[in-house]
């Protein structure tokens, strides 16, 4: 029996040693990635396609041997957008070696600030969590990377601003918004151009999901505005454009955040919703080039599991367009900074993009230690009636100045608070 175990281990030496040393793989090492989300309470409209381009856009990635040796892998579970469920994940995947978390969710978000502060682990809060948090030196931990909410309504308000000859005085903006911290979070940087500007604001609010507004809309032909920003998402804000027709707002004066989306104006009526505005962070569309890769190299040969009708959707394009930060941060960390990998050389690589604009579908972002944001760029865009066109170019809001005002003024009071 002996003989046998002898002649077993020099076979397996011979054979290693005529394999010669095995090449470093992208699965020897793993840049692990937090993705907690909501798939079955407020956002489940568009967890499952947000969760098709992650997963779509890091088979392409890692099919292709990773970003510097490493593959990278999202942690994705369900939190319900519920903080308590979030703060037990985000130990989980920390645990598990996670460096950067995103949890798609402002009140998850909110709940696992302060820990990923002081563990020292990046929030990555794109399109979600605190406006304030594109100020570095308060909240080092924290990227929004891209055009928070707040630089978003303040570009809303510039174009009306423009279409009115830059002159709002005596104009009139009804705020409809759904009656969460979501829905209320710009108020802020509205209220402070409203003072700016001199036009009269009328805030209006219903609860939760907003599928029955038609008394809040008597309250709003009351108010009797020359336009309306709309902010919520799913049900609501379809409903919202229904509304706004039915009580004789022209449709070219009826503006929205981003989450106006195409099945959305479905149930509008796409005729009917020709010349409704939104602003948007990422550009749908299947021409960008990563798209493209995408539907060769993953969907050509059967290695999604997801419907390919949704891909160059809004939805599936913002999840691809944020994905494709982690590659980049990775790149960037290591060529910096070396390996191995730890969250600080992470979290100073995030402060070092410049003019990263997502394969052409983001507004360019440049980030550093003071800049967390990375320039507050977006566009417009305008439905007609097929698909949302873009009316702008990429721009970052001239009254980026009244939005960092009200950040310092946020970020103070965190300060102080801690909260």
């Amino acid at each position: 029996m002996k003989k046998v175990w002898v002649f077993l281990i020099a076979a397996l030496l011979i054979t290693g040693l005529a394999m010669g040393p095995r090449p470093a793989l992208a699965e020897d090492k793993v840049f692990y990635v937090g993705s907690p989300m909501d798939f079955t309470k407020i956002y489940t409209f568009l967890s499952r396609i947000w969760e098709q381009g992650i997963k779509d856009y890091f088979t392409l990635i890692n099919d292709r041997g990773g970003v510097k040796g490493y593959r990278i892998e999202n942690l994705i579970a369900d939190h319900a957008n519920e903080p308590q469920r979030g703060i037990e994940l985000y130990e989980q995947m920390k645990k598990k070696g996670a460096m950067v978390i995103d949890t798609f969710s402002t009140p998850v978000a909110h709940a696992i600030l302060t820990r990923c502060m002081k563990d020292k682990v990046v929030l990555l809060t794109p399109m979600h969590g605190r406006g304030d948090a594109m100020l570095g030196e308060v909240f080092p931990w924290v990227f929004p990377m891209g055009a928070t909410y707040w630089s978003k309504s303040a570009a809303i308000v510039e174009y009306i601003y423009m279409q009115e000859k830059e002159n709002l005085k005596g104009k009139k903006i009804a705020f409809i918004h759904i009656d969460t911290p979501f829905g209320r979070e710009v108020l802020p940087v509205v209220n402070r151009l409203k003072e700016k500007l001199g036009f009269e604001l009328g805030v209006f609010g219903y609860p939760p999901p907003g599928n029955e507004q038609a008394a809040l809309w008597t309250q709003v032909r009351r108010f009797g505005p020359d336009w309306v920003i709309l902010w919520s998402a799913g049900i609501g804000q379809s409903v919202s454009v229904k509304e706004a027709i039915r009580n004789g707002i022209p449709v070219d004066r009826i503006t929205s955040c981003d989450w106006l989306l195409e099945p959305g104006m479905q149930l509008v009526g796409p005729d009917r919703a020709k010349g409704v505005v939104r602003v948007e962070g990422v550009a749908p569309g299947r021409d960008y080039p990563i798209i493209q890769e995408i539907l060769t190299e993953v969907y050509a040969k059967g290695k999604s599991k997801g419907d390919p009708k949704f891909v160059g959707s809004t939805l599936y394009n913002v999840a691809v367009g944020l994905s494709m930060l982690t590659p980049e941060v990775v790149r960037l960390a290591v060529e910096n900074f070396g390996e191995p990998l730890d969250s600080d050389k992470v979290r100073r690589a995030f402060e070092m993009f410049k003019d990263f604009n997502c394969g052409g579908m983001t507004a360019p972002i440049t980030t550093s230690p003071q800049d967390h944001e990375g320039g507050g760029g977006c566009r417009l865009a305008k439905w007609d009636g097929k698909q949302f066109v873009p009316i702008t170019g990429w721009f970052s809001s001239r009254f980026r100045p009244e939005v960092l005002a009200v950040a310092k003024e946020s970020a103070a009071k965190f300060k102080a608070e801690g909260k």
